[in-house]
């Protein structure tokens, strides 16, 4: 769950990182375990994170950005309310940092890539 790259932790792994529906900031049922073993992992650490949100492509920039902050800060509180007690940065990056494409190769939506996109990454400081 946890990779070193470059002297920062970073909680890695597609189970660890929590997914949204399209255009929402609620966390679904299924991230329940899964913050809950980031918080275990946190715990031991006693390190500052930065939680950083993201979107897929549909969607203004500005709308973007707006909404991948709302997903981070959706996910400190999930784990603020799990009992987390480290320093945490929050941020939204809308749409900059796509993990998946959002098209196919000829232009088509890409629903699978997009999904992949709505996403929080979390990251242990060093």
């Amino acid at each position: 769950m946890l990779e070193n790259k470059a002297g920062v932790w970073a909680v890695v792994g597609l189970e660890s990182r929590p997914r949204f529906g399209f255009g929402e900031a609620v966390l679904r049922p299924a991230a329940g375990p899964v913050l809950d073993e980031v918080v275990a992992v946190l715990a031991e650490t006693d390190k500052p994170i930065d939680i950083v949100g993201h979107t897929d492509s549909v969607g203004t920039d500005e709308s973007n950005l707006e909404l991948s902050l709302e997903r981070a800060q959706a996910v400190e509180a999930a784990l603020r309310s799990r009992g987390l007690d480290v320093d945490v940065s929050v941020e939204g990056r809308g749409e900059t940092e796509p993990v998946a494409p959002n098209e196919t190769p000829d232009g088509e939506d890409n629903p699978a890539g997009r999904a992949q996109n709505r996403r929080v990454d979390i990251t242990i400081r060093e």
